[in-house]
């Protein structure tokens, strides 16, 4: 075996499970991001000088990935699907907070850019860095997305109280002000300026 062989054999152990975990979250489908999988190290095996070159093998792999499930999803939303009735899902037996749920919906309902970089940042545990070379953006773009989808959940989870602490919640979450979160300090009512 010759070493960009073995080399690339040892990627896809070191990677290649937070790769398909990646291909299955974004394809809900495992034996899509398998086949996604196979693909992605198929062209890092071709491209063997790209990979070497890479500052980051990882996230390089993952762009590759990223952009074999963009065209997948591309090639399923021509195709028509029919969405099953929420009534035929079977419900989790665990009773969590209703918060989940909605942060759950919340992800889901932010800007694709934003969220990628969200996903990117907390389940494949890339650094700024790594997004930014994957995705091909400043790190400064990253940042700010990342800034954006984090500024957008909090308000969610902090307008929904808990069953337990609707008042405390409610309560925290109407007294927000940007101000204290920068400074640490709570603005006076009687007088804005202290």
């Amino acid at each position: 075996m010759n070493q960009q062989a073995a080399r690339l054999e040892q990627l896809y152990r070191e990677v290649g499970p937070n790769i398909r975990a990646y291909l299955q979250r974004r394809m809900r489908d495992p034996g899509i991001a398998d086949e996604l999988l196979q693909e992605t190290f198929l062209i890092a095996m071709r491209d063997a000088v790209s990979l070497a070159a890479a500052g980051s093998q990882r996230a390089w792999l993952l762009g590759i990935a990223r952009n074999l499930s963009r065209e997948q999803r591309r090639r399923q939303s021509r195709r028509r699907t029919v969405q099953l009735p929420e009534d035929m899902v079977t419900k989790t037996l665990n009773q969590e907070d209703h918060r989940l749920d909605l942060l759950r919906s919340m992800i889901g309902d932010l800007p694709e850019q934003q969220r990628e970089v969200l996903e990117l940042r907390l389940k494949q545990d890339l650094r700024y860095a790594e997004i930014a070379e994957m995705l091909g953006i400043p790190i400064g773009t990253v940042r700010s997305r990342l800034h954006h989808a984090l500024r957008t959940l909090k308000s969610c989870v902090t307008s929904h109280p808990t069953p337990n602490q609707p008042e405390a919640l409610a309560r925290s979450a109407h007294n927000h002000n940007p101000q204290s979160i920068r400074t640490g300090h709570k603005r006076n009512a009687d007088n804005p300026g202290i």
